[in-house]
């Protein structure tokens, strides 16, 4: 069976990360997934090789916050908010910022959402926000 190096010569490779799960255990209390010091080498090691990604249901901020790599490409909130890495090999050259937020012109309309569901969700019984 040809190795891994082998198949993958020649070809351009991305690494695809999730957080909650793949690079912290899972945890009750999601503001207490923080990753080990042993993961964020791990993966900043594989960002010097290859371009890397952390796609997240999270907000963007909150995962760039946990991981604290600024070589990495991050999506947050299921690919709503795209930024690219600001330093490392595979940064944009020019200083080009690589940002994407497919959503942004609803911006207003999740927030009207958001805030109707922290308004109702208490009253539901078992329901917190």
């Amino acid at each position: 069976m040809e190795s891994f190096k082998t198949l993958a010569r020649g070809k351009r490779l991305a690494i695809f990360l999730d957080y909650d799960g793949t690079l912290t255990p899972i945890v009750k209390d999601p503001d207490r997934a923080f990753m080990s010091d042993e993961s964020r080498a791990s993966v900043k090691l594989l960002a010097s090789q290859v371009p890397t990604a952390i796609i997240s249901g999270r907000c963007l901020e909150k995962v760039v916050g946990f991981v604290q790599l600024e070589e990495l490409f991050y999506a947050g909130s299921h690919g709503l908010d795209i930024r690219g890495p600001d330093s490392g090999p595979f940064a944009l050259k020019g200083g080009t910022v690589c940002a994407y937020q497919p959503a942004a012109e609803y911006t207003t309309l999740m927030s009207t959402v958001r805030d109707s569901l922290l308004e109702k969700v208490p009253r539901i019984d078992g329901c917190a926000s």
